[in-house]
C-alpha cells in the first residue's frame, strides 16, 4: 500500500532508536513502563462527530507490544483463589494480580486508591463477562492513563485468549483531531516495530479518519521524542487547488510564449518589407 511510505516509516523508526539511545545516556533509568513505548500519532484534517467513550478499538499487530516483564492484574467475577490456581495451572505469568469489581466498590473507591491501582500494573484485564461495567468501576484515573481494562474471554484457554490480547493494541475513540496507540517499545527489534506499523496503520486509519482522505500526519514517537511525520497530506481541495493554479501558470507562460513568437514573426515581415521598398527605390 504506497500511502503507509514504508521506506520513510523505516527512516523514522531508525531515527526515533538513536533518540532513545542518546536520551537514555543522559538518563539512564526511565521513570516508568510508557517512557519506553514506541507510539503512532494520526492526526485529521477535520474534528470528528463524536463523542469520547471508554471503549477501545482492537487494533492488530504481527507482534506483541508489551515487554516480558510485563505486569497484568485481572478483574473478574469468578473466584480469584480459582483463577489463581488457573493461572498457574496454563502458567500465564504475566497476570500478578487477580481482583473483583467488588474491590473496586470498597478497597478502591477512592480516586487516590485507583489512581495508585493504575499505576502498578503495565495492562488491565477485564472478564468478558463484566467487561462492560468495569469502565464505570475504574472511573477517570484509569481513562487518564490509557488503561482503560481490556476484554479478554474466560472460557476455554486463558493462556491462548491473554496472548491474543498481548498480539493487539487498543485505540479509543477521539472528539479530537488526534489519535495516538502504541505498537511496541525500544526492547524490539526494529524490523518489528516497522511490521506493528505496517500492520496497524489502516486499521488506525478506518478508525480514527474513515478514510484516506481525512489523514493530515501520520508519524512515530515515543514519550520524550518529538514527532517523526512519516505521512504529510494536505487537506482535501487545497491540492486539487494547487494544481489548478500550477496550470494555469503554464497556460500563462505559453500564451507569453505564443505571444513573443507572434511579434517576431509580425517585426520580420515588416523589416522584409521596408527592405524591399528600399531596394525598389535605389533601382529607380
Amino acid at each position: 500500500m504506497t500511502q503507509l511510505d514504508l521506506k520513510q516509516a523505516k527512516k523514522a523508526v531508525s531515527a526515533l532508536y538513536k533518540f532513545q539511545a542518546n536520551n537514555d545516556n543522559n538518563n539512564e533509568l526511565l521513570e516508568e513502563e510508557s517512557d519506553n513505548a514506541i507510539i503512532i500519532q494520526l492526526s485529521t484534517h477535520t474534528i470528528k462527530n463524536v463523542t469520547p467513550k471508554t471503549k477501545q478499538k482492537k487494533i492488530n499487530l504481527k507482534h506483541s507490544p508489551y515487554s516480558n516483564d510485563l505486569e497484568i492484574c485481572l478483574i473478574t467475577k469468578s473466584n480469584p483463589s480459582e483463577i489463581e490456581d488457573l493461572i498457574k495451572k496454563q502458567n500465564v505469568p504475566y497476570i500478578k494480580k487477580v481482583i473483583t469489581p467488588l474491590l473496586l466498590k470498597t478497597t478502591y473507591k477512592t480516586y487516590e486508591s485507583k489512581r495508585k491501582l493504575a499505576s502498578s500494573y503495565d495492562l488491565f484485564l477485564a472478564d468478558d463477562r463484566i467487561s462492560h461495567l468495569v469502565p464505570e468501576l475504574v472511573g477517570t484515573s484509569f481513562l487518564k492513563k490509557n488503561k482503560v481494562p481490556v476484554a479478554v474471554k474466560m472460557s476455554g484457554s486463558l493462556k491462548e485468549n491473554v496472548n491474543k490480547v498481548l498480539k493487539s493494541t487498543y485505540a479509543k475513540a477521539s472528539a479530537g483531531t488526534v489519535c495516538t496507540i502504541k505498537i511496541g517499545h525500544f526492547g524490539m527489534k526494529q524490523s518489528e516495530i516497522l511490521d506493528n506499523y505496517e500492520a496497524a496503520v489502516p486499521q488506525l486509519v478506518a478508525h480514527a479518519a474513515r478514510d484516506w482522505s481525512f489523514v493530515n500526519i501520520v508519524g512515530l514517537k515515543s514519550k520524550k521524542s518529538p514527532l517523526l511525520p512519516i505521512i504529510c497530506n494536505l487537506p482535501q481541495g487545497k491540492e486539487e487547488k494547487k494544481e489548478k493554479e500550477e496550470k494555469k501558470e503554464e497556460k500563462k507562460e505559453e500564451k507569453k510564449e505564443v505571444k513573443k513568437g507572434a511579434k517576431a514573426v509580425t517585426k520580420g515581415k515588416v523589416t522584409k518589407q521596408k527592405t524591399a521598398k528600399k531596394a525598389v527605390k535605389k533601382t529607380k
